[in-house]
């Protein structure tokens, strides 16, 4: 472990090596194998959206931190609003009015949402919304709120909120009756519509209680930027270490009940593609930005950043895990903390590594260059853990304690 000053350890570093076997963890859109040419040589990929979705959906997070997660969802004002209104047995017009301004608190609405014929509603919005745990809970409230108060049973401590909402919107429809023509009708019910949803929006959205997901990985609300959260944590792009070419598995299912007495062939053909190799990842947490977005809660801050490294150092992304098990666990993890100006190291492996132990190779690159950086710069207000499974060395227990540990003056 290097020198530590008294300063706060603003910035934690986290580089790692992760083999996996023959697996398909990432494609895109054509179903192919992700890629990118690392120094003109090509190297297999997982983009840093796979590797965090498949860390915050792990039990690392919903479990070890349940009730600080978040969701996000399109979906939100159809199956948690529409469905809670309709079942309460409100005008069927007056629900879609609620509908309408209440989509637009989330973003606008999805075109695509209602092309299937027969089917009911949706309410859907065009881009996805990323809600904490509190904000998920409030809607909830809200929608059991409304659905009472719309058939005049509701007398709770939304009521307040419920009967200013019912003004504005008798007022809109009031501007909007008063006007002649189809232009500044429909001036007059997106001005006042913006008067219910800015309402709407302080009841609905928050910065507090901000679910770890969110306060690490951020989050984006292009209608309402006050509402915006800049990400305490960034991720890279996974790559091989060495160069990686995909292979095709042509492959068949035999149909069980086939005798073979017309045809003896196979009841599906199919092919996909895989690899494998060992990934080098780097993550980098601004952990006063995290403690900020977390509203100053330091134990939940410590909790976050154990259950970040548990996910990162056992979680493998879903995709085709069934057809090749593709389970892992980290080979190698360096934790660093320190105050200076974070960077990786990928630049370790530019030159791909070759020929037999791959691993112990990839693994001296990336510590010898680590140390190189560390006597050319010489800073000394770092702090580095690291384990090594190929040599034995190191405990990730401890590891887990050491990123979590608060910096000294905290």
């Amino acid at each position: 472990m290097g020198k530590v000053s008294d300063s706060i350890l603003r910035f934690i570093q986290i580089h790692m090596l992760m083999c996996l076997p023959p697996s398909l963890p990432n494609r895109d859109d054509q179903g192919h194998a992700k890629s990118v040419r690392v120094a003109g040589v090509k190297r297999q990929r997982i983009s840093s959206q796979c590797n965090k979705h498949s860390w915050r959906n792990s039990s690392h997070f919903l479990e070890d931190l349940q009730g600080h997660t978040g969701q996000r969802s399109k979906r939100f004002v159809t199956e948690t609003v529409h469905e809670k209104l309709t079942a309460s047995g409100a005008d069927e017009e007056v629900i879609e009015s609620w509908m309408q301004d209440l989509m637009a608190v989330y973003g606008k609405p999805d075109a695509k949402a209602n092309e299937k014929p027969n089917e009911s509603p949706r309410y859907d919005v065009s881009t996805l919304v990323f809600l904490s745990h509190h904000e998920i809970e409030q809607l909830h409230t809200f929608a059991a709120a409304l659905s009472e108060h719309l058939i005049g049973r509701y007398d709770g401590p939304l009521q307040a909120l419920l009967q200013d909402l019912d003004g504005l919107r008798a007022e809109r429809e009031h501007h909007v009756a008063g006007k002649k023509s189809k232009k500044d009708k429909t001036q007059a019910h997106a001005r006042y519509t913006k008067y219910i949803v800015e309402r709407l929006v302080q009841a609905l959205l928050s910065l507090d209680n901000l679910s770890v997901d969110i306060s690490l990985f951020g989050r984006m609300m292009a209608g309402t930027p006050t509402y915006n959260v800049e990400a305490a944590c960034q991720v890279s792009h996974a790559f091989t270490v060495h160069a990686s070419e995909t292979e095709d598995d042509y492959f068949s299912a035999v149909d069980d009940l086939n005798a073979g007495l017309e045809h003896s062939g196979s009841g599906h053909l199919g092919r996909t593609e895989f690899g494998s190799g060992i990934y080098y990842v780097y993550v980098c947490v601004d952990r006063e930005l995290l403690l900020r977005n977390l509203q100053g809660d330091e134990e939940l801050t410590r909790r976050a950043l154990r259950s970040l490294l548990n996910a990162m150092a056992t979680v493998t992304p879903t995709g085709k895990q069934n057809s090749f098990a593709t389970r892992a666990l980290a080979s190698w993890i360096m934790v660093e903390k320190g105050s200076s100006t974070p960077f990786s190291l990928s630049s370790a492996y530019l030159d791909p590594v070759k020929g037999p132990n791959m691993l112990e190779k990839a693994i001296t690159r990336v510590e010898s260059l680590s140390e190189d950086f560390a006597a050319v710069y010489d800073n000394p207000q770092t702090a580095r853990q690291t384990i090594n499974v190929a040599a034995r060395q190191g405990s990730f227990h401890e590891l887990l304690s050491f990123i979590a540990e608060p910096p000294k003056g905290a």
